[in-house]
């Protein structure tokens, strides 16, 4: 491939149904500047053959299948993909999310015009499966600029809503192989000790969201807690010079992430649990009441 401004990288295992809405996405983009590579994580389904017959018109596209036995998860999947490709900036794209047709476009001109910045984001539509609803997510307008601190507070944006410089990238040392949850948060945490980052106001990725889908990462709890673990340790010595206050609403954040996903497990037990610790974290009456009905609408 020559040299395009913007490199998007696909990384997908065993779902090429889902792929091919998020590949069409791709190619439906208004800037047509970029080249994609397509990263299978070790698919045993039609992925291979379904790819080449999508994409066989469009040498914008690339393939790189990594054996079933070779498998080093989804973070090794991305950084083969970034090492594969040469764009000035670079996107990631879940297989099963997609991009609406500006998005690639109104965040490369974001970088474009705004030097200092080194990753910008989007806003979302969440589109829940099972419910069959979608909801609109609006970025915290705070979480832009200098978030050095306040990024160790909230998780300002998931792998499908990031566009990111390739220098900024390599300065902060791609994905971290040894994470399997919180891997673009953790990336957000080391972008964010050098540069600014930023977000576009408009919604421009579907977020989707199958709580019936076991295989989705956001699903699987105890695996989670044992990485909040790990990037607790990870960062300690940051997380120990943050001022209390910050250090407090960093263990709500875990707290109201913890309930998010023991409902995504539709385990109620857990939810509730959690839902207790908040309520002991803040003494609000509110978060008594989410705990007392067992209320998780405040975090779903």
């Amino acid at each position: 491939m020559k040299d395009q401004k913007v490199s998007v990288v696909i990384t997908t295992k065993n779902r090429c149904e889902l792929l091919m809405k998020a590949v069409k996405s791709v190619q439906q983009q208004t800037l047509t500047d970029f080249e994609c590579v397509i990263v299978d994580d070790g698919s045993t389904d039609e992925t291979e053959e379904r790819i080449a017959q999508a994409v066989k018109k469009d040498n914008r596209f690339s393939y790189i299948k990594i054996a079933p036995e070779d498998s080093r998860g989804a973070n090794y999947a991305r950084n083969t993909g970034i090492k594969a490709t040469s764009g000035e900036y670079v996107a990631f794209l879940d297989d099963d999310d997609v991009w609406l047709p500006e998005k690639l476009e109104l965040q490369s001109r974001f970088l474009d015009e705004n030097g200092q910045v080194g990753l910008v984001y989007c806003q979302v539509i969440r589109d829940y499966v099972k419910e069959k609803r979608q909801r609109k997510a609006v970025p915290d307008m705070s979480y832009r600029g200098d978030c050095s601190k306040k990024v160790f507070t909230h998780i300002p944006c998931t792998t499908s809503t990031m566009m990111v410089r390739r220098s900024v990238l390599e300065q902060a040392g791609l994905f971290d192989e040894e994470m399997r949850f919180w891997q673009e948060y953790d990336l957000c945490i080391r972008i964010c000790q050098i540069t600014q980052i930023d977000f576009v106001k408009k919604y421009l990725v579907i977020w989707r969201c199958d709580t019936q889908d076991k295989n989705r990462m956001t699903n699987k709890l105890v695996e989670w807690g044992n990485a909040v673990k790990q990037q607790n340790r990870k960062y300690r010595k940051e997380l120990a010079a943050l001022p209390k206050g910050v250090r407090e609403a960093r263990r709500l954040m875990i707290l109201s992430d913890a309930v998010q996903r023991s409902h995504n497990c539709g385990d109620k037990r857990a939810s509730r649990y959690y839902l207790w610790k908040i309520y002991r974290h803040t003494g609000k009456k509110k978060d008594l009441s989410a705990f007392l009905c067992n209320d998780v609408s405040d975090y779903v």
